[in-house]
């Protein structure tokens, strides 16, 4: 029901669509999305979040290209992260693979590649925004004017890449 809700807000609204071949996908519905769980469970931590969600979190050795990845079984959520990151990463991983789990929740991501010619990238793209919404504070740029970007990631000790994500840079 809240996507649908959210959706019919954002049609009212002539916004930006990313097309990901199984239907539209909104950037600011994406963004929606995670101010809404913010809102509702009062809290931006993505633990808790998947805590509220019902979704396990599993600590793992995933080798040494594997951050975290997103499962989904009939009666069980599980979030993988990878035991060898330190504090901050598995904050960010967690954040990435909690929007897969509430963004793409019903997707066959190993399908969608052998079968279609749908892009991987466009979910990564989708999580990552969810996760840059959920870790960063909205008003940020605006605190530091005379910042750069690049300043405004290493006074906060942010990720430049969520920091890029999350203001469309």
């Amino acid at each position: 029901m809240l996507k649908f809700q959210i959706r019919r807000n954002i049609r009212q609204r002539n916004i930006e669509i990313v097309n990901n071949n199984l239907g539209v996908f909104y950037l600011d519905y994406v963004r929606d999305i995670a101010q809404h769980m913010m809102k509702k469970y009062k809290t931006n931590d993505p633990f808790e979040l998947a805590e509220y969600l019902n979704i396990k979190i599993m600590y793992e050795d995933l080798g040494k290209h594997i951050n975290g990845f997103y499962q989904s079984c009939p009666k069980v959520k599980i979030i993988h992260i990878n035991n060898k990151l330190g504090s901050e990463a598995r904050r960010i991983v967690c954040a990435h693979e909690l929007g897969h789990a509430v963004l793409h929740s019903k997707v066959n991501i190993i399908f969608v590649q052998k079968h279609t010619f749908c892009d991987k990238g466009k979910f990564e793209r989708q999580a990552i925004i969810f996760a840059a919404e959920l870790l960063i504070p909205n008003g940020l740029l605006l605190e530091h004017p005379d910042y750069s970007i690049d300043q405004i990631a290493a006074l906060h000790n942010i990720s430049l890449e969520l920091l890029k994500h999350k203001y469309n840079i």
